[in-house]
């Protein structure tokens, strides 16, 4: 009986707590909530995305959000491009294989988790280019539907971080 009595109490004091504090029962924070609808498609590491950056993570993770800009603007040949740039070299749209003559983009770092060797970062792009007459060749979102992205990072021995493996809902 008295166990019963302490059952019945928990249950009202758990159901008491949970009426009184709402937001307690939220899943998720912000980014979570956010991008929701992406849950399914990027699996556990969705889990991660509202992960608090650090100061040093955020440095990091800025030089990685730098090289995927100055891929994003590059305009010329394959053969002048930057290499060893990892798994951001999908992002590279070469004139000698399409003919266009400008670039929009913009990437948004949300937040990152880095070690001592490697880290993920989850990032938001979209990319227009377009040719002479201002047509639209390709791209990948736009300014108000950015592609949502995970890539996973690594450290090389010359203290340069590459993309090692990317996952994104395009």
């Amino acid at each position: 009986m008295k166990k019963k009595k302490v059952f019945v109490l928990s249950l009202l004091l758990v159901l008491s707590i949970i009426i009184q504090f709402p937001s307690c029962n939220r899943i998720g924070g912000t980014n979570y909530q956010l991008y929701k609808h992406y849950k399914d498609y990027f699996g556990f590491h969705y889990l991660s995305i509202d992960h608090k950056i650090t100061t040093e993570e955020k440095q990091v993770a800025e030089t990685v959000i730098n090289d995927a800009k100055s891929i994003f603007a590059y305009v010329g040949s394959s053969a002048d491009a930057r290499h060893n740039v990892g798994k951001l070299s999908k992002y590279f749209a070469f004139t000698d294989e399409k003919q266009f003559q400008s670039v929009s983009y913009n990437v948004h770092l949300i937040t990152a988790k880095i070690g001592k060797k490697t880290g993920y970062i989850w990032a938001t792009y979209f990319v227009q280019r377009f040719d002479s007459a201002g047509e639209l060749v390709q791209g990948a979102g736009d300014p108000d539907h950015e592609v949502l992205c995970y890539w996973e990072i690594e450290r090389e021995e010359n203290d340069h971080w590459i993309v090692t493996s990317i996952i994104e809902a395009v």
